[in-house]
């Protein structure tokens, strides 16, 4: 039987050689030529074949054509020097600002460039607080930045010591800051090194002579005596110990007089500011002195009633009650005739329109001596004009209203805080906690919360 081997499976001799001579083998990527005399080495293909490792060729270096950055656009950055000006600030700064809202230029903040300041930003939609912030400069035409901007306290240059003399740094710590209001051994200091009345009190004409040292000094001019201003009058002093600034005393509780009976078939009136009849004819004769008897219970006679309550230790009420009426000899139960009083108006009447008069003037400078819209207020000049707005007049300074108004323990809306005894500073009570008040130099008009304990309170009885 024969058997015939397909043909794909026969040997065919010298095949691969004449493959091999017409072509090339491709192997990794990389064409060989494969010469005819090495095929004869090439083995059938059961058998392994041998790798071939195939050099690859150098790459060419490929030339890198730069490309232009495209520049790109970013915001500006708002300036991080801005310096901020508000009212009593001064120099170059201000001056700027003067010259762009095209008002006198003097280079002070006072009250025309405050109101200038609020016009503007009324103007341009802005917050109207008065100060020229970052958000004002820009609305301004930008923070200007060929001006050096001053600092607020340039620190002074100590004076080169005696040869000879030890040398003691200034004192940085433990230093107590003096302001308007404060009193004490340190306002004493101040008082004596400043060549004015020593009374230890940090009053108006304390507080101009620190104003003017300053301004002499070239230093920053705020009132205050800091560390720099204590510096330039010679340093803290270390022999006197620090007190406080200023905690009003609590009021003293009155004393309690002994009860008074007064006969059964007499009835005690009292009588008040405002009071008049035979009853205040009687009343003026005994307080003697410098009252006129005329049946009016005026200022004067309120002031000598008041007089007399200190000097008996009653409370200072300035209202003529039982115990008082007995410290002077007994109610005169044979004047037929009681006193007329007025009533007082209907609660809240009055007291609401004080307050609805003060918050018109909400914003307007604080000047020391100030009366008036147009010429800025201080505390007490505040509460006169309200009060004068509504048909109440009442004393100037904030110790005479004081010892004016009646003296109250729960206040109402429109009466006054005080603070102090005497008065130094004064308020209008608005609400538990809050007042209106002309606080102190370089304010306004505000409506604020009440921060310290008031001495006391006191109220219009007409």
């Amino acid at each position: 039987m024969t058997i015939t081997t397909p043909r794909h499976q026969k040997q065919r001799p010298g095949l691969l050689g004449k493959v091999a001579a017409r072509k090339s083998l491709v192997l990794g990527g990389t064409a060989l030529a494969v010469p005819a005399t090495a095929v004869g080495t090439m083995t059938a293909p059961a058998q392994a074949a041998a790798p071939v490792q195939a050099a690859r060729p150098a790459a060419t270096p490929i030339a890198a054509t730069p490309i232009a950055a495209t520049p790109v656009k970013t915001a500006p950055t708002a300036p991080t020097n801005v310096v901020s000006l508000r009212y009593g600030s001064s120099g170059a700064l201000v001056k700027v600002v003067q010259q762009r809202l095209n008002i006198v230029v003097d280079g002070d903040f006072g009250p025309a460039t405050l109101r200038a300041v609020r016009a503007f930003q009324t103007q341009k939609n802005l917050y109207v607080d008065g100060v020229v912030g970052p958000v004002t400069w820009q609305a301004l035409g930008g923070f200007p930045t060929s001006v050096t901007a001053e600092p607020p306290a340039p620190p002074t240059t100590p004076q080169p010591p005696t040869p000879g003399t030890p040398t003691t740094p200034p004192r940085t710590d433990g230093v107590v800051s003096l302001s308007y209001g404060s009193s004490g051994a340190l306002v004493k200091v101040v008082q004596q090194r400043l060549n004015i009345v020593v009374d230890g009190d940090f009053g108006p004409a304390t507080l101009r002579a620190v104003r003017v040292f300053q301004t002499q000094k070239n230093l920053y001019v705020d009132g205050v005596v800091g560390p720099a201003t204590w510096q330039a009058l010679g340093g803290f002093p270390t022999s006197v110990t620090p007190e406080p600034p200023t905690t009003p005393e609590p009021p003293v509780p009155p004393v309690t007089p002994p009860p008074v009976t007064p006969p059964a078939a007499c009835d005690v009136t009292t009588v008040r500011f405002g009071s008049t009849g035979a009853v205040v004819v009687e009343l003026q004769k005994r307080l003697g002195g410098n009252v006129l008897a005329d049946g009016v219970f005026g200022p004067a006679t309120l002031a000598s009633v008041r007089a007399l309550q200190t000097s008996k230790g009653l409370p200072v009420t300035g209202v003529v009650d039982d115990a008082t009426w007995a410290a002077i000899g007994g109610f005169p139960c044979d004047i037929a005739h009681p006193p007329t009083t007025p009533e007082p108006p209907a609660d809240g009447t009055v007291g609401q329109r004080i307050i609805d008069t003060a918050k018109q003037y909400l914003g307007i400078p604080y000047v020391w001596g100030g009366a008036t819209p147009s010429g800025g207020f201080d505390c007490s000049g505040l509460t006169q004009y309200v009060y004068a707005k509504v048909g109440l007049s009442i004393p100037r300074v904030a110790s005479a209203q004081q010892r004016f108004l009646t003296k109250v323990s729960t206040p109402q809306p429109g009466d006054l805080v005080f603070f102090g005894s005497p008065a130094y500073h004064v308020g209008i009570w608005v609400s538990e906690g809050r007042m209106i008040a002309a606080p102190y130099p370089g304010q306004v008009v505000r409506l604020q919360p009440i921060y310290n304990t008031p001495t006391g309170f006191g109220r219009f009885v007409s």
